[in-house]
C-alpha cells in the first residue's frame, strides 16, 4: 500500500474482529477521517444524542482510532523523508527543520495529530455523557 493510500481517505467505518475498520460504505461519496469526526461532532452537539447511539458512536470512534494511527504513522514517515532531504541540502539542522515545516508532508503529519486529539477528546466526552445517564438512571430507581 503506498503512503498516500494509507493516508488518504476512508469509505467505511464498522469495526472488525482486530478493531480496525471494514468495507462498508457510509453513502456513496467516500469520506475522510476528518469527514467522519466532524459528523459524529456534530451528532454528539446535537443534544437529542440517546445512551444507545452513545455507546455505538464510542465504538466506531474506537475503531476509527485504529486507522488514525496509521495515519499518523505514515504522514510521520514522509515528514521524516523531508527532513532527511533538507537536513542533507542545507547541512544545518535548525535550517532543515523551518525548512521542512512549510512542506505539505508536515502539514499533512500536523492534521493526522489533531484527528487524533479529536477522537481522544470525544472519546472522553462520550465517556462522560454515558456514566451520567447511567448515574441518572441509578437516582431514578431509589426515588
Amino acid at each position: 500500500m503506498t503512503l498516500s493510500a494509507k493516508a488518504g481517505n476512508l469509505k467505511n467505518i464498522t469495526p472488525t474482529r482486530t478493531g480496525r475498520i471494514s468495507s462498508m460504505r457510509l453513502n456513496e461519496n467516500q469520506m475522510s477521517i476528518r469527514e467522519i469526526i466532524q459528523n459524529y461532532q456534530n451528532e454528539i452537539s446535537n443534544h437529542d444524542l440517546v445512551p444507545d447511539r452513545a455507546a455505538e458512536i464510542l465504538t466506531k470512534l474506537a475503531s476509527l482510532m485504529g486507522n488514525v494511527n496509521d495515519r499518523i504513522l505514515a504522514t510521520d514517515l514522509a515528514y521524516n523523508a523531508v527532513l532527511k532531504a533538507e537536513l542533507e541540502r542545507t547541512e544545518k539542522a535548525n535550517r532543515a527543520v523551518i525548512n521542512s515545516k512549510t512542506s505539505s508532508e508536515y502539514e499533512a503529519m500536523m492534521q493526522a495529530k489533531n484527528e487524533e486529539k479529536e477522537v481522544v477528546a470525544l472519546t472522553r466526552s462520550l465517556n462522560r455523557f454515558l456514566r451520567v445517564k447511567e448515574d441518572e438512571a441509578r437516582g431514578a430507581k431509589f426515588q
